[in-house]
């Protein structure tokens, strides 16, 4: 599976490199025309993978995305349009429409007829992990590139934080007092907060790491109270540009340096009870070359508790780097990133990533893993395209209460479900079948076997 992580990751990061940079504050509403090509190349993969991933490479390689994008900052509403067409004949394509919030993201498509469906996106990491217990498919590391999930499951513990600490804008002392009742919260979030425990069951799962990260949680009140403010007040220290929380150990728990164009921030903070030591830094800097940005982190054993810790040597570490990234959208610059994964938590893999765009906003981007077998090609992966600011046609500005009336895709039963493929099998078998006859013998053949190897094909059948 580690091979799909792979090309997730790349995919995400694709699509996040072609987000246009924030150089200037950004209007309240911005669109953007899209068009995306992607060539897989089955050739870096193991002989016994191959042929496998051959037919997933011919299935992307001859399809292509297109459409628009409007994103209004102000409310958050989301409204995207957009076909997947065969290139070999554009008149099959299948369009479709996301729109909505971060928190209901809602599709339309000829394919379903009259019906639109809507995903409740802090519900994702359930669903995963139901795919997980139910057909052995890891669909929560997909989920795990979605940014909103993440930021849904920590919401309610750093909400507690901002109630109670706040931010560290001026010198002052946080008294113990407040740092007890954040441990309280804490405490309460962690027992209650469905969303946080599907998260961490759902991430930790393939890797049955599930016991290390849900002590981790369940100590952690108590750290916060013992072992990173010692039982005392917490010291918040800012001079011109810097700011520095201590505990009452003097050890430096967080700093931050702040010039403009330059930022930086570490957190350095004890080792935990089950003796893990947490680590993360991000650092930016502009100039007018573009901007450049790295994000660096790890939680390991210590060295005295890694000789007769039962838990891993090394939880996680990660990297991403960047350089180069544009200043503004479209511009002309080439840019490089990398991105790196390893520890028990989750698969590992590295790649980096070579890109050129232009002033009229096309660009050309090039995967290649730095770890390549004698004579393999250099990229698996490469992706051109173009992205083009252009005038809104439209102002998205969606509410909650109206995009929930529609079909809950994670919230049926046999009653509703057996009534929504009533309603969608007609259009979906007809607007599927022009496609599909497009649609490369062997991409089709990779996609079945997955789905037979997953047992999908099974339960479709017992349906």
């Amino acid at each position: 599976m580690k091979r799909f992580l792979v090309l997730f990751f790349a995919l995400h990061l694709l699509i996040c490199s072609c987000v246009p940079a924030c150089g200037e504050a950004p209007s309240d509403v911005v669109s953007y025309d899209f068009d995306f090509h992607v060539r897989l190349n089955a050739d870096v993969f193991s002989p016994r993978l191959r042929n496998h991933m051959q037919g997933y490479a011919d299935l992307l390689n001859m399809l292509e995305l297109k459409g628009n994008i409007i994103w209004n900052n102000a409310s958050g509403s989301l409204d995207l349009t957009g076909e997947l067409i065969p290139t070999g004949n554009p008149s099959a394509a299948i369009s479709f429409r996301f729109f909505g919030l971060p928190d209901y993201l809602c599709l339309s498509s000829p394919l379903l007829g009259d019906e639109i469906i809507w995903f409740q996106n802090y519900s994702l990491m359930e669903f995963a992990l139901k795919a997980w217990n139910t057909l052995h498919v890891p669909l929560q590391y997909p989920a795990l590139l979605h940014p909103y999930v993440t930021e849904n499951a920590f919401s309610r513990l750093a909400e507690a934080w901002w109630n109670r600490i706040g931010a560290g804008e001026k010198t002052r002392t946080i008294a113990y007092s407040k740092i007890k009742a954040l441990s309280a919260d804490w405490e309460s979030i962690i027992k209650d907060d469905s969303r946080l425990y599907y998260w961490y069951t759902a991430v930790a799962a393939e890797k049955d790491t599930h016991s290390v990260v849900s002590s981790e949680f369940a100590f952690l009140p108590a750290y916060l109270t013992d072992v990173v403010a010692r039982k005392g007040n917490l010291t918040v220290r800012v001079s011109q540009d810097t700011t520095v929380w201590q505990n009452r150990s003097g050890q430096t728990l967080y700093s931050r340096t702040d010039t403009g164009d330059a930022f930086s921030e570490v957190w350095t903070l004890p080792t935990t009870i089950s003796g893990f030591v947490p680590f993360l830094s991000f650092s930016k800097s502009v100039s007018d070359s573009g901007i450049s940005c790295s994000l660096q982190g790890s939680y390991d054993l210590d060295e005295a508790s890694s000789s007769e810790s039962p838990y891993p040597k090394s939880l996680l570490q990660f990297s991403l780097e960047a350089s180069g990234l544009p200043r503004t959208w479209p511009a002309d610059a080439s840019f490089s990133a990398s991105a790196a994964v390893s520890g028990a938590l989750l698969p590992n893999f590295v790649f980096s990533v070579e890109s050129q765009c232009t002033a009229n906003g096309s660009f050309s981007l090039g995967f290649s893993s730095p770890i390549r077998k004698e004579n393999s090609p250099e990229e698996f992966l490469s992706c051109y395209g173009s992205v083009v600011p252009v005038a809104p046609v439209s102002v998205p500005d969606y509410h909650a209460e109206e995009l929930i009336q529609y079909t809950n895709i994670f919230s049926v039963n046999d009653r509703t479900l057996a009534e929504f493929v009533n309603t969608v099998d007609r259009p979906l078998f007809m607007g599927l079948l022009d496609f599909l006859n497009e649609l490369p013998a062997s991409g089709c053949q990779s996609v079945m076997d997955d789905l037979e190897d997953y047992g999908i094909l099974d339960m479709i059948a017992i349906q």
